[in-house]
């Protein structure tokens, strides 16, 4: 979950104060660096972070809540 990582709490009172998205800025934001990886079901584990969605097979689209999530971020590939 997206809302259990440490810094979420402070973003989301300051996206509030200032009338924008949280998650506009979580996902379309500037120089963030995470590191992010798939793990097949079978070893999930706390152990290896926090769960923040699952990737299943399609057309590439983003979602959030079941709706489409438009990418505006820096395309890096």
């Amino acid at each position: 979950m997206i809302s259990k990582a440490v810094d979420f709490k402070d973003l989301a009172e300051l996206s509030t104060e200032l009338s924008e998205d949280t998650f506009d800025w979580i996902l379309n934001g500037g120089e963030d660096h995470f590191f992010i990886a798939t793990v097949d079901p079978k070893y999930r584990s706390k152990d290896l972070g926090i769960e923040i969605g699952i990737v299943e097979s399609g057309n590439g689209e983003v979602r959030l809540d079941a709706k489409e999530v438009e990418i505006k971020g820096y395309q890096h590939f």
